[in-house]
Order: structure tokens, then C-alpha cells, then sequence
């Protein structure tokens, strides 16, 4: 029966969704560095130019919502992969900041359009996938930065490298489409909604995706920092930290849907919190980089499954279509991504970078604390029907 299921063709079908989203995102990275090159960028330049892609991504994500309501889940994955795959190649001869708005534009509504795959998936076989669905993202993301990283070594010109990689891309596409859902996205009788935002039963989720991102963010953007000038650490040490975080998170993310069977969504959340808050506590009082490195495995560890089940309880809320409420979700928990580092460095710089990490073991609790209040609309529902 589970070698049956994991070969199901939904199921591959979403696993290769989220592996192509992955690749086609993270090839061109190791390319920067030439990228600044050829626009004569300063490193804030790049910086601001950078901005591009979370720009593109926060204006996308409610009007993808909207289309998963108008669109086939079949048809909204291949119109967005098509969308990431002619933006990502034009980063290969297109001189301009532009380029990155557009490949914000690409990710965005594949973070929409791959998580309703992921969803629709999980409705039909009545099974967790999505947190697999997100480690197979991981994955993506490690080969996608390999083989960028094996052009750029190999001098392959930009525009060769990503156009070679996304032909490769699209043969995936084609044959994962038919796996995907093709049955109308919503009863419809419905008024669709014109704007995903998080409203009602969707603002505690949102919030959990919030503050789960920004402490996700903050791995991301401040552990290399944090071990560098706080701890001293020197040569391969300085980098470890994101790389001890993204590999205990993508383990920690196979495991995820086998525990999703296993235990409610309020506990699933409540205890990732209250682990990633452990770990934020013990890297922020870490006397020695190898502490520290434990503190971030033990970050990764609990923040994994918790997007995942945010957004499944989101997509099970939606009154319409499973993306309107992951949209919603990610939309807010982007911003969290986006403007919880920079937070974080504001208040270094009126404290410490110690006392900054600290509160983020802090805004895990208050996530932990929120946790328990997915139950409610739940069981006043039940209460409601037995009147």
C-alpha cells in the first residue's frame, strides 16, 4: 500500500513540481557575481537590485490566489513554470534590474501554484505529501545550486547555462503536467474572491507562517554574521550555519508528513516552535561556533514542518480554492522572510546581535502560544452542528 502511494502519479507529479521550481529558482544564484559584474553594481547596488525579487513575489502572490480559483491546478503550475523559466533566461542577456522583478513575478506565483499541487494531492489521496513536497524543494535547491555552480566553474556563458537547464526543466514539465489536477478549481456557484489576503479563519495560520519565516529569515541572513564577528569563528565556520539549518530542515521535512498522520496540526506547530525556540536560545547564548552550529541544526529541526501544516490548514479554510488560502498565508509570512532580518539588525544595533536572536526564541513562543488557537474555529463548528 506505501509503495503504491509513493509511486502514484500525483504524487510524483507534485514532487517534481516543487523540484523544478527549485532548480529553475536556484541555478542562476552561483551566477551573481557575474551579474554584478556586467551591471556595475557596488555591493548595495546589488543589494537593492536583489530587492526585485521579493517585490515581484509580494505583488503575485494574491493574484495568484485569485487565478487558482479560475485556473486548473494543471494549467496555473505550467503557465507559472513557463513564466520563471523565460524570466530566468533572461537574466542571461538582459542588462537590466528589471530581469529580477520578473523572476520575483515567477517564484511568487509558483509558491502559490506548487503548494495548491501539493494540496489538491493531499485532498485526493486523503494523505500528508506537502512536507515531502517541501523537502523535495530542498533538494531542488541543492541541485540547482551544484549545477549553477558547475557552469560558472566550467566559464558555460550565462545565457547557454540557464537556457540548457530550464530545456531540461520543461522535458520534467511535460511529463509531470498530466499527473497534475485538472478538474475545476472551485464550485461554481461561488463568488470568487477578487484579492488573497488574510482575513477570518486564515489570520492565525497567516500569523504562524509570519512569525515561522521571519525566524527562518533570520538563520538565513544573520548566522554567518553572528558566528563571524560574535563568535569568532574563521574560514569554512562562518558559512556552516546555514548549511547545518538547511540540511537538518530537509530531513527534518521527509519525516514531516509521516508525523502529520501521527499528531494534530496544533501539536505538530506548537512543538516546532518550542524546539526552533530552543535552538534560537541556544545559539543566542552560545559561548563556542560549534554550539552555536547546534542551536541552528536544532532551528531547522523544529521550523520544518511548520509552513507546511500552515499552509494545509490554510488551503482546508479557503471557501473557495486551496490557493487562495495558501496566498493569503504566504503572503504575510513573506513579508515576516522580508522584514524580520532587517528588524533583527535594527535592534542589534540598539542591543546586541545576542539579545536580537534571543527574541526570536520569543516570537516562537508567542507562534507555539497560537498554535492552539487552530483548534477553536474547529470546535465551534462542532459545537455549532450539535445545537
Amino acid at each position: 500500500m506505501t509503495e503504491r502511494f509513493i509511486f502514484d502519479r500525483r504524487v510524483l507529479a507534485a514532487f517534481t513540481i516543487f523540484f523544478i521550481e527549485a532548480v529553475a529558482f536556484a541555478s542562476w544564484l552561483p551566477r551573481l557575481p557575474e551579474l554584478k559584474a556586467a551591471l556595475a553594481l557596488s555591493e548595495g547596488d546589488l543589494g537593492l537590485v536583489l530587492l526585485g525579487l521579493p517585490v515581484g513575489a509580494l505583488v503575485v502572490m494574491p493574484m495568484a490566489g485569485v487565478a487558482s480559483t479560475r485556473l486548473t491546478i494543471r494549467r496555473l503550475n505550467v503557465i507559472c513554470l513557463v513564466w520563471l523559466f523565460l524570466a530566468t533566461v533572461a537574466i542571461g542577456f538582459v542588462d537590466s534590474a528589471v530581469v529580477l522583478f520578473l523572476v520575483g513575478l515567477g517564484t511568487g506565483s509558483m509558491g502559490v501554484a506548487m503548494n495548491a499541487a501539493g494540496l489538491a494531492v493531499e485532498q485526493a489521496l486523503a494523505r500528508p505529501v506537502l512536507s515531502r513536497c517541501h523537502g523535495m524543494f530542498s533538494v531542488g535547491m541543492a541541485v540547482g545550486g551544484a549545477t549553477g555552480g558547475l557552469f560558472a566553474s566550467l566559464e558555460v556563458p550565462i545565457l547557454a547555462h540557464l537556457a540548457m537547464v530550464n530545456a531540461c526543466l520543461c522535458l520534467l514539465l511535460a511529463a509531470a503536467a498530466p499527473g497534475l489536477g485538472a478538474a475545476p478549481p472551485y464550485r461554481r456557484g461561488e463568488e470568487a474572491p477578487r484579492f488573497a489576503w488574510p482575513s477570518g479563519m486564515l489570520v492565525v495560520p497567516a500569523l504562524i507562517a509570519l512569525g515561522c519565516l521571519l525566524a527562518e529569515g533570520a538563520v538565513l541572513d544573520w548566522s554567518s554574521v553572528y558566528l563571524a564577528t560574535v563568535l569568532q569563528a574563521d574560514g569554512v565556520l562562518v558559512g556552516a550555519g546555514v548549511s547545518a539549518f538547511a540540511a537538518a530542515m530537509a530531513i527534518a521535512r521527509f519525516s514531516g508528513d509521516w508525523l502529520a498522520m501521527r499528531f494534530s496540526s496544533t501539536t505538530l506547530i506548537a512543538g516546532g516552535a518550542v524546539l526552533a525556540s530552543t535552538g534560537y536560545a541556544t545559539a543566542a547564548m552560545a559561548p563556542s561556533p560549534s554550539l552555536a552550529l547546534l542551536g541552528f541544526v536544532v532551528i531547522g529541526l523544529g521550523l520544518a514542518p511548520i509552513v507546511p501544516v500552515a499552509f494545509r490548514v490554510a488551503g482546508r479554510r479557503s471557501p473557495h480554492a486551496p490557493g487562495v488560502g495558501v496566498a493569503a498565508v504566504s503572503t504575510l509570512g513573506y513579508v515576516g522572510f522580508l522584514a524580520g532580518p532587517a528588524v533583527i539588525g535594527l535592534i542589534a544595533d540598539w542591543t546586541s546581535l545576542r539579545v536580537s536572536l534571543g527574541l526570536v526564541a520569543v516570537v516562537l513562543l508567542v507562534v507555539a502560544g497560537l498554535a492552539f488557537r487552530l483548534a477553536r474555529p474547529a470546535a465551534a463548528r462542532a459545537a455549532v452542528s450539535a445545537d
